[in-house]
């Protein structure tokens, strides 16, 4: 399958997103209630990039990225990854997420450092994310636990790029 990788810039782009977040926010959000998540998506139209990953073939969306760099552009902060059910442990999902990186890289050729945070309670995830990078700490953001890793992007191109 064909992966597009978009940047969202219109509204149709931000309905997709939307959309799709709405759809599949209890997976990373089990306990946030709606208004919490409503609040999630308007601070990601207002403050920061989101990210398409579509089906090219369809034309659907089968993941999304949230992420904004600070303003020395040596950190890229990722706020907020979901990825369809369907494509959750397959190949898709690591080349999506190389695909991904490499259009951020493109585009802020100065970043250093990675951030991500993952849900303390959520064992995949964290058994994952472990693999990607350096668990700093753990903070509380809206009454759950989030643990914040941290990797060298070099360290984080030379995994996926084994892909």
């Amino acid at each position: 399958m064909g992966l597009k990788i978009v940047e969202c810039q219109q509204d149709e782009q931000f309905d997709m997103f939307a959309e799709f977040f709405m759809t599949y926010r209890k997976d990373i959000y089990s306990t946030y209630d709606i208004h919490l998540i409503i609040q999630i998506i308007c601070d990601a139209f207002v403050n920061s990039k989101i990210i398409l990953v579509l089906n090219q073939q369809q034309n659907t969306v089968i993941g999304c990225l949230v992420y904004h760099v600070d303003e020395s552009n040596e950190v890229l902060f990722i706020e907020h990854v979901l990825l369809h059910p369907t494509y959750r442990q397959t190949l898709t999902f690591m080349i999506g997420a190389r695909k991904t990186l490499d259009h951020i890289f493109a585009k802020y050729q100065s970043i250093k450092f990675v951030q991500f945070l993952a849900e303390a309670s959520n064992a995949y995830i964290n058994n994952m994310s472990s693999k990607l990078a350096l668990k700093i700490t753990s903070i509380k953001i809206a009454a759950d636990q989030r643990n914040l890793y941290v990797t060298e992007k070099e360290r984080l191109n030379n995994l996926y790029n084994r892909v």
